[in-house]
């Protein structure tokens, strides 16, 4: 198919040192077109069903070679059956590329060499998905962003740089956390007073659940300077929307009026989202980051992949949640700190995943 113009990814493309799970995401979020080759062994395998899944909810054009007769579970078949775009062939003869090039719409006649980006470096804000909690990530480049605040004596204004990577585009669920605990065993925090809602974020957790959590989902926790990236972008805005205060922007509890009482779902708040697409960045839920804390930190802090003290007490946290009614908390640069071991009904996480550097 290179003769024919077509640009091909395939596994044996990732660079050494890449995350797998990370770069096959990456290359099907960016492919024009998904092609699956079908067989008994390949339909029992959870990643090809994970990437199956991925293509489907993606609304990828999706092509199926079957390579042998294949019973396929109904699910599976329910997902090929309704994918716009399936083609099924039951030979693999020598003429089933030409034959698949024919069948291939429009879209994919773009994806030509001259013209396709790299598909390990997307542009800022790309959307992808950890093949393993379903959960969507946008993509922040590496280079160089504003950290600090001007009213902060200990967190000066500074400029650093950080490596490619990708952050959750939502803080994690209550459905995704519950699916981590029945596959790994971990328990599920007591319930907040309004109950476990699934799409609501998930709250009540120490920074070890959010650790543990992440350690399954194949990713890690923001470092503070990730998560500050994610939050103002590269041109040092207060508030991921912009520099304006404006709390209809966010899910927060306000003096004037009575306590918010509880979290919203997440992305509730789409005029609140980042330059890069990240939603609930301020309001709903505090996030746990994987940083010590140390109220000084930033006035030493290198100026390349800052990642907190190598010791403290406390855990960092970001964001500000539904209870504060304190507008300061909402500030990209705000930090605060708890008690690693700590709970409450306002904390909550996002997750992390490190991308192959563009620099």
């Amino acid at each position: 198919m290179h003769d024919q113009g077509f640009r091909i990814w395939y596994d044996e493309g990732i660079p050494p040192a890449s995350e797998w799970p990370e770069a096959i995401a990456t290359a099907l979020t960016l492919s024009a077109a998904f092609l699956v080759f079908i067989s008994p062994a390949a339909v029992q395998s959870d990643n090809v069903r994970r990437e199956i899944h991925f293509a489907v909810i993606r609304k990828k054009p999706l092509f199926a070679v079957y390579l042998e007769e294949t019973q396929l579970t109904a699910g599976l078949e329910l997902q090929l059956g309704s994918t716009q775009g399936i083609m099924k062939w039951r030979n693999t003869s020598e003429h089933y590329t030409k034959k698949l090039v024919n069948s291939l719409p429009h879209i994919t006649r773009g994806a030509r060499d001259e013209t396709q980006r790299d598909i390990l470096q997307p542009a800022a804000g790309t959307v992808s998905i950890n093949l393993t909690d379903g959960a969507e990530m946008v993509y922040v480049p590496a280079g160089a962003s504003r950290m600090g605040d001007d009213d902060r004596p200990n967190n000066p204004p500074r400029i650093v740089t950080l490596d490619a990577f990708w952050i959750y585009k939502t803080p994690v669920t209550v459905a995704r956390y519950r699916k981590f605990c029945q596959a790994t065993g971990w328990t599920m925090p007591d319930p907040p007073e309004w109950g476990w809602k699934d799409d609501h974020p998930v709250v009540a957790v120490t920074w070890a659940d959010a650790k543990a959590y992440c350690d399954w989902a194949g990713a890690v926790p923001p470092t503070e300077a990730q998560w500050e990236k994610a939050a103002r972008g590269t041109d040092g805005r207060k508030y991921p929307w912009g520099n304006e205060w404006d709390r209809r922007r966010l899910h927060c509890s306000n003096k004037q009026t009575r306590d918010a009482g509880s979290t919203v779902p997440v992305g509730s708040f789409p005029n609140s989202a980042s330059s890069y697409g990240c939603m609930d960045m301020t309001g709903n839920v505090w996030q746990w980051c994987a940083d010590w804390y140390d109220a000084d930190y930033p006035k030493s802090a290198p100026p390349r992949n800052p990642t907190g003290p190598v010791s403290g007490n406390l855990c960092v946290l970001r964001g500000g949640s539904w209870s504060d009614i304190n507008e300061a908390h909402y500030r990209a640069a705000f930090r605060t700190r708890d008690d690693p071991t700590g709970r409450n009904d306002g904390y909550g996480f996002r997750a992390v995943r490190v991308a192959r550097s563009d620099n």
